[in-house]
């Protein structure tokens, strides 16, 4: 390239040495050049970009004269350079150099520079520059140093654009771009006509390219030139390859099958599949999966895609009936097209055949024939250019064997939104409907449908088209609930359909077939799990040893996720769960030790749950969290009052950290029936009713259901005073605090958090201690009184800091916020919103977050940037309905509320604080329908309406429920009304 960070005044000059020598400027062909040596003398010197001692270049160019006659003409030489180019030489008394600081391009510098690259487009350029040899017709006479440099360097060149052109050649014909790569090859044979290595590249990539006539002619024309221009023949390797190019000629291979339908999805994995292929190390590629995930098809795609890339094409072989040793051999003679002569050793036969073959050799359906496995290992070893791509419902288990994993179809997870057709599975369902119903037009009901039958079977192609072939007789909606309702269900009566995949329990039963009875009865214990287990599990619960879950896992019926947990595909899981259900005794017994050990797992995990490793416990309870929804189940319908005891324990908290209030509510109210039954004798029973009384208490209350979880805290304190259990009735009381602080009953609340205060610090129950003091922190603040507030607080967050208790943390944190906001500190309300924001989504806490959002709303409100407050705040109101939390939306509606008014939009302000109004006033939140009804004399006195301004201003300073928030905007807007402590009538 040009040198363009010099003046642009001097000329940029321009010197082409390969293919000739042709020096330009910008003013065009530079003349006046005394000789050729004076122009070879420029390009030595650009060339080299060394300094050069004068004596040692008069040597060269002029070496056939004495010194002094050798100095006088460089001499001149140098005169007539710099009078033409100057700027572009360092001259000195001594030395001589080409000034590469001036701007020039010169064509070897830059093809020098692009072939020295990694990447292939500047080896691209670099072939693109080669115009020729080096200074190719330049002849410098009696100069025999120069010459012989020049010859030195041209041989450089060349050999560089060989090499590079021979590295062009490999990665596209490595790539499959056969075309490209014999493009290359074609220009290294003008460059080298006797090539050896060029020529065979040659040959193969016209086989490749699917002209094996031209490969075979290309053969024996260079045969005859080589022998009549050198008296030579070709290479043995390269004849080697020509004879195996005419026996595949004559040879014809079984065209591949045709795939019955088009084929659907799978990008990524026919990508990976054929960089697997391309690797060299891969000799035994081993498709596996469940049966009904696509194997055959996948192969026979990805086979159909390899056909060029083999001088001996692609073999495809059906083992799906075949059973044994001899029979398999058999089977691989007749597809290779190879006779077998009586008395040999059949499989000897076979790698002899296969030693001077170059092909793929597809086997499908392996899983029967894998103790065979070694007669695959055997062909490998003997045939170096055969590999195998194997479909399979188990690993072969030989060393030369890599594995890819085949799953179902890509499908929608069930937090999609929106009805859409993109997925591969659904694209599957639709394509195969559509062959049954030319007009199917999917509406957006049948999509949400067609959505659930694809997570149901997790992808499975065979499944979708067995349920698709439904759709004649039931709606997609019916075809979802049918198959949820029996696996039975995924059957076709298509003629023509292998017996094997005209029904899910037919491809299900082959693979069970396949295990031993110890291995069916531990998979039929297993399949009592839910979304997964840990290898402890499945041996507590299923008795499950490591080499019978290795057995599983090899064998497919098992998968062993990122996380080290197993897995069932659900359609597996459902086909074992019925085989033990035709069991009812031991489907009993294993449904017992599934619910007990998820149970006993559970309790110390809700422990931990209120100290430190927060995240890490509830990633645990999570990730089990499918097997806790079942263990309630059974131990509701069985009423095992100790396993309802024990999940009460464990999921309390966790339930609240996630803000899951109606999934606990709902499970807690079938708990509670069961042990209230009167036909359950256990002596507990009193005991559970009431800690299960204090968790439905609870919840109720953070819906604002005052009055239903007063009476349940109510009953659960009677029924746990007998048993003397003061910290359950302590937690009571707390719940019931937060009832007299929502409805503005503060001083009943500050008793009944005193009485628990005394006993959590009796009981040295430090998590109900930091609870009770942020409580009665929030408490303070709506009192006004911001000292007591902030000594609760601090003390709350410091104890929750000891213990690494990030909820409690981001509680304190949030308190602590809203007594900054209510003092008008809000940099610092601002800071500690946003830590608590951070803290509630690591943990996932919806209810937190949602909570910090509206805050986040209000402050951005107070200081007038109303585009960010609505946002903040319309997130807050959205996200307090995904979780039904009536009182935090009646919050996010005032805020919404203040917004409109500021913005100058009455009519949608007041719409908006009465909605609000009424929600607070159907859940008894006495402060936020104060707040509420101060918004609309915000409104009434925007409208210039004074007088129901101020009479709704002497309504509210009359309520005794008032928080100190709502008495701060009362003031401000009282004295802009000039009102002052004037009462009024009720409105």
């Amino acid at each position: 390239m040009e040198h363009s960070h010099q003046s642009t005044a001097v000329p940029a000059l321009r010197i082409i040495a390969l293919g000739g020598l042709a020096i330009t400027d910008a003013a065009g062909p530079v003349s006046g050049f005394a000789s050729i040596k004076v122009q070879a003398l420029l390009v030595y010197l650009a060339v080299t970009g060394q300094v050069h001692q004068r004596t040692t270049l008069a040597h060269m160019f002029w070496g056939d004269m004495p010194d002094v006659k050798a100095d006088q003409n460089l001499r001149k030489a140098l005169h007539n350079l710099r009078q033409l180019l100057g700027s572009h030489l360092t001259i000195t008394r001594t030395t001589v150099a080409f000034d590469r600081t001036a701007p020039y391009w010169l064509d070897v510098e830059e093809l020098e520079r692009a072939s020295s690259s990694t990447e292939p487009e500047s080896w691209q350029m670099a072939i693109d520059l080669y115009g020729g040899p080096f200074l190719h017709g330049v002849a410098v006479k009696q100069a025999d140093l120069f010459n012989e440099w020049a010859v030195q360097k041209q041989h450089q060149i060349h050999d560089r654009i060989i090499h590079i052109l021979e590295q062009l050649a490999d990665r596209e014909a490595a790539l499959g771009a056969y075309r490209a790569a014999l493009a290359h090859t074609t220009r290294l044979l003008q460059l080298d006509p006797w090539h050896d290595q060029a020529h065979h590249r040659m040959l193969l990539l016209l086989e490749r390219s699917g002209m094996r006539h031209a490969a075979l002619e290309h053969y024996e024309h260079f045969k005859r030139q080589i022998w009549e221009d050198l008296g030579l023949e070709p290479a043995p390797a390269m004849t080697a390859l020509y004879e195996r190019i005419a026996l595949a000629t004559a040879r014809r291979n079984q065209p591949l099958p045709n795939q019955a339908t088009a084929f659907v999805g799978r990008e990524v994995e026919l990508r990976l599949l054929s960089q697997r292929l391309a690797d060299p190390s891969c000799r035994l590629l081993t498709l596996i999966g469940p049966g009904g995930t696509g194997k055959t098809r996948l192969a026979l795609q990805a086979a159909q895609l390899q056909q060029e890339k083999y001088i001996d094409g692609v073999v495809w072989i059906e083992l799906a009936t075949v059973e044994s040793h001899d029979a398999l051999l058999s089977t691989l003679a007749a597809a290779l097209d190879i006779h077998l002569y009586g008395g040999g050793d059949t499989l000897v036969q076979i790698c002899n055949a296969l030693r001077s073959r170059e092909c793929l050799l597809v086997l499908d359906n392996f899983e029967q024939l894998c103790e065979e496995s070694l007669i695959v290992s055997e062909i490998l070893s003997q045939a170096p250019a055969v590999r195998l791509l194997v479909s399979s419902r188990e690993r072969l288990g030989i060393r030369e064997e890599w594995l890819f994993d085949v799953h179902g179809l890509d499908h929608p997870p069930k937090s999609a939104a929106g009805a859409h057709a993109g997925d591969d599975a659904t694209q599957l369902f639709v394509q195969s409907v559509l062959r049954l119903q030319h007009t199917f037009t999917p509406t957006p009901a049948d999509l949400e449908a067609i959505h659930a039958i694809c997570r149901m079977v997790e992808g499975m192609p065979l499944a979708i088209e067995l349920a698709a072939a439904w759709s004649r007789t039931f709606s997609c909606a019916e075809i979802a609930a049918q198959i949820e309702h029996s696996l039975g269900f995924l059957t076709t009566s298509v003629r023509n359909s292998p017996a094997r995949h005209r029904s899910m329990l037919a491809v299900f039963e082959q693979s069970w077939q396949l295990l031993t009875p110890e291995s069916r009865r531990v998979c039929m214990r297993l399949a009592v799990f839910r979304g997964g287990f840990t290898s402890e599990a499945a041996n507590e619960v299923g008795a499950a040893t490591p080499p019978i879950l290795a057995t599983l896992t090899d064998k497919l019926l098992l998968r062993r996720t990122e996380t080290g947990r197993f897995v069932f595909h659900e359609l597996l899981r459902q086909y074992a769960l019925d085989q033990l259900q035709a069991d009812p005794a031991a489907a009993a017994a294993a449904l017992n030790q599934h619910c007990e050990y998820i149970a006993r797992t559970l309790l110390p995990l809700g422990l931990e749950l209120k100290q430190q490793r927060q995240k890490v416990v509830l990633a645990r309870i999570n990730a089990e969290i499918e097997n806790v929804r079942a263990a309630w189940g059974h131990a509701i319908v069985t009423r095992n009052i100790a396993a309802i005891g024990m999940l009460f324990g464990g999921l309390l908290h966790f339930y609240e950290i996630r803000g899951w209030f109606q999934e606990a509510t709902d499970v807690l109210g079938r708990a509670l029936a069961a042990v209230r039954d009167p036909q359950v004798d256990n002596p507990a029973k009193a005991f559970i009713a009431g800690v299960l009384l204090l968790g439905q208490g609870g919840f109720h209350m953070r819906y604002g259901h005052y009055a239903q979880a007063e009476q349940q805290l109510t009953d659960c304190i009677s029924l746990l005073t007998p048993f003397q259990a003061w910290r359950e009735i302590s937690y009571a009381r707390y719940s019931l605090s937060h009832a007299a602080r929502d409805r503005g009953e503060y001083a009943q609340a500050q008793e009944l958090l005193d009485t628990c205060l005394a006993t959590f610090r009796d009981l040295a129950d430090d998590f109900g201690l930091r609870l009770t003091l942020i409580t009665l922190g929030e408490v303070e603040t709506r009192r006004g009184q911001s000292t007591l507030a902030q000594q609760h607080l601090q003390e709350a967050l410091a104890l929750a800091r000891r213990y690494q208790d990030a909820w409690a943390i981001s509680l304190a944190l949030h308190a602590l916020a809203e007594l900054s906001q209510q003092q008008g500190q809000l940099d610092d309300a601002e800071r500690l919103y946003i830590e608590q924001t951070a803290i509630s989504a690591e943990l996932a806490d919806e209810w937190g977050k949602s909570r910090a959002l509206h805050r986040l709303g209000e402050v951005a409100l107070l200081r007038h940037d109303y585009a960010r407050a609505r946002d903040l705040l319309t997130r807050s109101r959205d996200l307090h309905e995904q979780i039904d939390d009536r009182l935090g939306r009646v919050a996010s509606l005032n805020g919404l509320g203040r917004l409109a008014a500021a913005t100058g939009a009455a009519e949608r302000a007041q719409g908006l604080f009465t909605t609000a109004f009424e929600l607070a006033i159907d859940a008894q939140a006495t402060p936020l329908a104060l707040a509420a009804l101060a918004g609309m004399a915000a409104v009434a006195a925007q409208e210039h309406d004074h007088a129901t301004a101020a009479a709704l201003i002497g309504f509210i300073r009359q309520q005794s429920e008032l928080a100190q928030e709502t008495r701060a905007q009362l003031g401000g807007l009282a004295e802009h009304l000039e009102v002052g402590a004037v009462h009024h009538q009720p409105v």
